[in-house]
Parts: structure tokens; C-alpha cells; sequence
């Protein structure tokens, strides 16, 4: 059974008033603590960071009437992975996306999961013209053949067969505004969008990651048994972000939701949130976040090898991508 099946009209409502409150509080968060101009990425890393422990505050007590229990996770890391494919005779290279969302439902009969990749661009007005020829709108619109830049992820050419189910671009806002002052949909700070050239707000982002929650958003992939492309590309992202997050550290111990975090320089943003409202981090080979993030939350995981210092920030190209992960599980 999803998880949209089992809640009622309000109830969805309500996860969507959470998410929306949520993407208030990070963005109003990553204006108050960037240290100069705000960027995209200062947003994307607040709402996966600040977002994490806000939703799972709103949104335990609703699940937990119907007995479902909820883990909610973000990673943040920049400018990766980058991928290279060929237009017009051209070889273009970009980075695939700017976050993964994805949510995994759990129940006795299956485990249903359903991701999306997404592009963010900044915009006062809820639209945004891209330039002739930009390259991320043409992998974005054709979703040709690519092949990952780098050593952590192999080079095979890979053809996601994406249709728009699976892909999004989200515009965030720019400006300074109370949530009545916006005119955007849902007054959310963040939109939704299919691509194009002239990108125009078609939902909130937070119908798209409630719709996600709910089943109705996002495209399908399978955690446990991969197959098809879309699948193993979903997997192997999660993977090696998991692989690449360093340095976990428990901020405080006993009864409170745990929130493990590690923050490097702007050069070398990457920061792991982990929040489990009602119990011990899943452990389970079918859950995303036990599968791949679960050793981030422990006091003794065990540090990673210095990082080369000819590296750059310390991290290998392609090695993981910002990231937002809910599992909900039925319980019994």
C-alpha cells in the first residue's frame, strides 16, 4: 500500500503546509548565514540541511496515526557529478543536477521508491530566460546518451530514457518578501518547473516533493533490485554520495532527534543532516538511508584517509550530489 493511499485530503495537506513552512525557514536560513551574496547553492544547502529536521518535526505526527514510521536525510555537496555528452557534434560537459530528491515507502507487500533530479536557477519574478545553446537545458530537454566525468563513477554510456517524470527544473526566488507578499505558487519561495527556455512557475516545489511523497510525482526506480538504467543511476548516486560524505560527527546524544553534521569550507561545501523521528536509524538492506548513510550517524565511524591535497577540496570528480532522502515505513 503507498503512502498516499493511506492518507486523507487534509492530511496531504498538511504535509504540504510542512514542506512549504520548511522551505521558508531554510531560505530565510541561508540569507541570515551566507557570508556574502546568496547563491543557489547556499539555498539548495540550506533547504537540505535546515529542511531535514523542520519536515520531520511537522510530519511524524501525522504519519504516526497510521503507523508509519519516518527517516529523513540531506547531503550537501557542489558542482558534482559532472557528465559529457555530445550535441551537434559538440562534447559538452555540465554537472548532472543540483539535488536528488527521493522518498522509499516500505510496507509488508513491497517497497516503493521514486526520485527526481533537479536544476536551480534564481529568479525574482517566478520565470527565468536561458541563454541560446545552454547546455544543461539541452541535457535536460533530450536526455541524450552521457557518461560520467571522473574515476568514482564508471564511464559506460548511459541512456536514461527520461521524459520529464524524473527531471525538474526549480526556480527560487531571489528577493526579500513575507510569505503573503508572493505571488508564486502557494506563495512557496521555491517553484517547479518543466524544462524549457523560458522557465515559468508551474507548481511550488513543495507540491512536487509532497506529490513525490504521496506517489504522484517523480519517476519509479528500484533500490533493492536495480534494473534499467534510470535504476542503477539513482543507486549508484546514492552510493557513492554516501561513499564521499566524511567525517560524520554526533552533535548531541539521548532522546532528541539526531542531526549529524560536518561543514567544510565554501570551496568544499559538503554537509550530511541525518533526522529519525521514533526510533533507531534503519538498517535494513531495502532502505536507502541504512543502506548507504547509516554509518554517517554513528559516534565511531571511523574517519576517511587525509584527503590529497592535489585534489582540490579533497573530494574526486563525480563524487556525490546534494541530496534529500525520506523513508517512511508501515509499521507491523
Amino acid at each position: 500500500m503507498s503512502l498516499g493511499s493511506l492518507l486523507n485530503r487534509y492530511e496531504a495537506h498538511q504535509l504540504h503546509s510542512g514542506v512549504n513552512s520548511a522551505i521558508w525557514h531554510s531560505h530565510a536560513a541561508a540569507r541570515h548565514l551566507a557570508s556574502s551574496s546568496v547563491r543557489e547553492e547556499d539555498f539548495v544547502a540550506s533547504f537540505v540541511t535546515v529542511g531535514v529536521e523542520s519536515i520531520a518535526r511537522r510530519w511524524d505526527p501525522i504519519l504516526a496515526r497510521h503507523g508509519v514510521s519516518l527517516s529523513i536525510a540531506g547531503v550537501f555537496c557542489h558542482g558534482r557529478p559532472q557528465v559529457t555528452f555530445d550535441s551537434s557534434g559538440k562534447k559538452c560537459k555540465v554537472e548532472l543536477a543540483d539535488l536528488l530528491v527521493v522518498h522509499s515507502h516500505r510496507s509488508a507487500e513491497r517497497t516503493q521508491s521514486r526520485a527526481v533530479l533537479v536544476q536551480a536557477k534564481m529568479s525574482p519574478d517566478g520565470t527565468h530566460a536561458l541563454p541560446n545553446g545552454d547546455e544543461q537545458l539541452d541535457l535536460f530537454t533530450r536526455w541524450p546518451a552521457f557518461a560520467f566525468v571522473g574515476k568514482v563513477l564508471d564511464s559506460r554510456s548511459r541512456v536514461l530514457k527520461e521524459v520529464g517524470h524524473g527531471s525538474r527544473y526549480a526556480l527560487i526566488y531571489d528577493g526579500r518578501a513575507f510569505p503573503e507578499e508572493l505571488e508564486w505558487p502557494h506563495q512557496c519561495p521555491w517553484s517547479a518547473c518543466k524544462a524549457a527556455k523560458n522557465l515559468a512557475s508551474e507548481s511550488s516545489f513543495a507540491t512536487l516533493v509532497t506529490n513525490l511523497v504521496l506517489g504522484k510525482d517523480g519517476r519509479s526506480f528500484s533500490h533493492t533490485r536495480p534494473r534499467g538504467e534510470w535504476s542503477r543511476t539513482i543507486n549508484d548516486l546514492l552510493r557513492i554520495t554516501g561513499q564521499r560524505t566524511f567525517r560524520a560527527k554526533r552533535l548531541w546524544a539521548g532522546t532528541k532527534s539526531r542531526i549529524v553534521e560536518q561543514v567544510l569550507p565554501r570551496n568544499g561545501d559538503l554537509m550530511f543532516f541525518f533526522s529519525n523521528h521514533g526510533g533507531a536509524a534503519p538498517s535494513l538492506s531495502s532502505s536507502v538511508i541504512g543502506s548507504h548513510f547509516k554509518h554517517l550517524s554513528k559516534t565511531d565511524a571511523t574517519p576517511p584517509p587525509p584527503a590529497d591535497p592535489n585534489q582540490g577540496d579533497g573530494y574526486p570528480e563525480g563524487a556525490g550530489i546534494a541530496t534529500f532522502i525520506v523513508e517512511t515505513a508501515s509499521v507491523g
